[in-house]
């Protein structure tokens, strides 16, 4: 499922330097499908503020804590915070089953 966390960055930060941590944050997160890639929007731009965006798929077990975590991040890099971030949580999406190979039985003749 895809999440979108939407914040407000207030224009004395480093904006760029607040949404190159949320999309690194993103992209380090394994409850983060690789692939679509996670995006990191500017939406709007005020005298006080920038809104931006980060759009990342999970699976549905993880949805609701991704977006947590997600949000959680993009405030405490919006606030400047040096705080290392805490931890992405382990997923709870069940486990993919590997392929299973399949033989094939010639009949002759």
């Amino acid at each position: 499922r895809r999440l979108d966390v939407l914040l407000k960055i207030d224009q004395k930060r480093d904006v760029q330097a607040v949404l190159a941590g949320l999309e690194a944050r993103a992209g380090a997160d394994p409850r983060v499908l690789k692939d679509p890639v996670p995006t990191v929007e500017v939406l709007n731009m005020t005298e006080v503020y920038v809104e931006a965006a980060i759009r990342a798929w999970a699976a549905k077990e993880d949805h609701a804590a991704v977006k947590s975590d997600l949000m959680l991040s993009a405030r405490l890099l919006a606030e400047g915070r040096d705080a290392p971030l805490p931890a992405p949580a382990p997923s709870k999406a069940p486990a993919k089953p590997a392929a299973k190979r399949r033989r094939t039985i010639l009949k002759r003749g």
